[in-house]
């Protein structure tokens, strides 16, 4: 488990931006990196708290530097499932010290084996971020924005960032996609040998990616 805290105590009249965006979420980004460089990332639960990062209530304050940390944490655990990252934001202190309730809550939610929820602290209640799906065409009346017989170019790496959309669009239509990234793949040929070898690999889930499109 870990806790991530340099973002809880940048004001919007405070830290200066780049001093906030080091602390942040380039912080968050570098302790991300330096833990893949030590192979295989082992299950870990990041909670990444933050302090003017969201607006729950009306007259809460924002920190824009501060809501950059948002994006990674949206971001690391597609690009790396072992993590699972959340955020925690909470009213700016009025005192030295939080009140232990709020320490009780943090820590619980620490514990907490999922990623994706967005979470804030406000006058003693826990605020979840949630979503809920809109049907943008309710008529039926809109033009289908891909053709069946279309050729769509996807210029991107094949992380699993960018893996849903080529997916999205081979599932709806019988269109032909190219995909380029900076290393491409192996010859076609070696694919078996890959993915038997080290099916947990990059380049494996990257030829079953391929495959499964």
């Amino acid at each position: 488990h870990v806790l991530h805290l340099w973002s809880i105590d940048a004001l919007p009249s405070g830290a200066d931006f780049t001093d906030t965006l080091e602390h942040g979420s380039y912080s968050l980004v570098a302790f991300v990196q330096g833990l893949s460089l030590t192979g295989s990332i082992p299950a870990t639960s990041l909670l990444v708290v933050t302090s003017g990062a969201q607006c729950v209530l009306e007259d809460d304050p924002i920190a824009p530097a501060v809501a950059m940390v948002l994006g990674p944490c949206r971001t690391i655990p597609q690009e790396y499932p072992a993590i699972a990252c959340r955020t925690v934001d909470v009213a700016t202190a009025t005192r030295s010290a939080w009140p232990d309730a709020v320490i009780d809550r943090l820590l619980a939610d620490a514990c907490i084996p999922e990623s994706g929820l967005g979470i804030a602290y406000r006058a003693g209640y826990r605020w979840l971020q949630t979503y809920e799906p809109i049907d943008a065409d309710l008529d039926g009346s809109a033009s289908p924005l891909l053709r069946h017989d279309g050729v769509y170019l996807i210029t991107a790496r094949l992380g699993q960032l960018a893996r849903p959309i080529p997916q999205w669009i081979a599932s709806r239509t019988r269109a032909r996609l190219t995909l380029t990234s900076r290393t491409g793949l192996p010859p076609r040929d070696r694919w078996p040998q890959i993915t038997t070898a080290d099916p947990e690999s990059p380049v494996a889930g990257v030829i079953e990616f391929v495959r499964s499109i």
